[in-house]
C-alpha cells in the first residue's frame, strides 16, 4: 500500500464522517440569521437574551446544568415532547433559538431531569425553583437533582426577617436562607424559558 492510498483511507474512514456530521452542519448553522417575519421588518425571532436573563444563562452553564436537563422539543414523529412539555403556543426547537446563547447551546446532554425548554409556561412561583436549587429533596424526597446550596446564603436573622428568605423547615430557629446574586438571575433566566417565538414549521411537522 503506497502512501497516497493510505492518507486516502484515512480520508474516507474518518474525514469523510467528520465533514458530513460535523462540519456541514455547523457550516449551516454559523450563517444563521435572524428572520424579518413582519411586514415592518422586526426581526423578532428570536430574542436575544439580555440583562439578567443573560448571566442566568451563563450561571446555566457554569453549573453545568445541561448535563442533566435538556432544552430540545422534539418533533412530533421523534416523541410526544411537544404536548409534555410545551405551553400556549407548543412547536418543536428550531435552531434559531439558539442563535444569541454564545458558543455552546444549552441543548442538553441526556434526561436525567426533565426537560427545560418550556419551563417559564410551566411554573410561575419562583420561590418554589429557588427551594427546589438549594435543596431539591425538600419538595421531593426521592429527587436526584445536586444541592446547589453554594448559591445561596445562610445566615443569622438581624431584625426582621427578610422578604427572599427561602420558605425552608429544615432552618434552625434565628437563621434564614436567602438566594445571592448569582441564583436570582439563573431563576430569572429558567422562568424567561418559553419556545414562544414565531418561527416557520419544520418540513416533517404536520
Amino acid at each position: 500500500m503506497n502512501t497516497r492510498t493510505f492518507f486516502f483511507g484515512l480520508f474516507v474512514a474518518f474525514g469523510l464522517p467528520w465533514l458530513l456530521l460535523i462540519g456541514l452542519p455547523y457550516g449551516s448553522l454559523k450563517a444563521l440569521e435572524p428572520r424579518v417575519l413582519d411586514e415592518d421588518g422586526l426581526e423578532i425571532f428570536p430574542p436575544p437574551p439580555r440583562g439578567l436573563i443573560l448571566h442566568g444563562h451563563r450561571v446555566y452553564m457554569a453549573q453545568g446544568c445541561y448535563q442533566c436537563h435538556t432544552q430540545v422539543i422534539r418533533p412530533t414523529y421523534a416523541g410526544p415532547d411537544r404536548w409534555r412539555f410545551s405551553g400556549e403556543t407548543p412547536r418543536e426547537t428550531q435552531p434559531l433559538d439558539f442563535l444569541h446563547v454564545g458558543p455552546i447551546a444549552p441543548i442538553g446532554l441526556q434526561r436525567i431531569g426533565p426537560d427545560l425548554a418550556n419551563l417559564g409556561y410551566r411554573t410561575e412561583d419562583a420561590s418554589e425553583i429557588f427551594v427546589r436549587l438549594y435543596d431539591p429533596r425538600a419538595l421531593h424526597s426521592w429527587s436526584v437533582m445536586p444541592s446547589f446550596s453554594h448559591l445561596f446564603d445562610k445566615r443569622r436573622i438581624q431584625g426582621q426577617r427578610s422578604a427572599n428568605a427561602l420558605p425552608l423547615d429544615t432552618v434552625p430557629d434565628g437563621w434564614e436562607v436567602v438566594p445571592t446574586f448569582e441564583a436570582k438571575a439563573l431563576v430569572t433566566y429558567l422562568m424567561s424559558l418559553r419556545k414562544d417565538s414565531q418561527t416557520e414549521p419544520s418540513e416533517n411537522e404536520n
